[in-house]
C-alpha cells in the first residue's frame, strides 16, 4: 500500500469515527508531534538561549580550545 492510499484510508476511517476517546487520543498525538520543543522550555531557559544568540551576533565567543586550555592551566591538568 503506497503512502497516498494509506492517507486516504486513514481519512476515510477518521471521517466516520464516532469514538470521542480515540479522537481525543489522536488530537493529543497530533499536538505532541507538531509541537516545537522550544515552546515547552521554561522562560528562564528561553531567555538564556536568546542571550547566547545575542552573544553570537555580537561576536562574543570564546573558542572551545581556548576554554579547555584555560581549564587545564587553572587545574594543572596535562593534555
Amino acid at each position: 500500500m503506497d503512502m497516498q492510499t494509506k492517507e486516504l484510508d486513514l481519512i476515510d476511517w477518521l471521517v466516520n469515527l464516532e469514538d470521542e476517546r480515540i479522537l481525543d487520543k489522536l488530537s493529543s498525538f497530533k499536538n505532541e508531534e507538531t509541537s516545537d520543543w522550544y515552546d515547552d522550555l521554561p522562560e528562564e531557559a528561553k531567555a538564556s538561549i536568546q542571550r547566547g544568540l545575542e552573544d553570537v551576533r555580537q561576536g562574543k565567543l570564546i573558542p572551545h580550545e581556548k576554554v579547555m586550555e584555560d581549564i587545564r592551566k587553572k587545574y594543572n591538568i596535562k593534555k
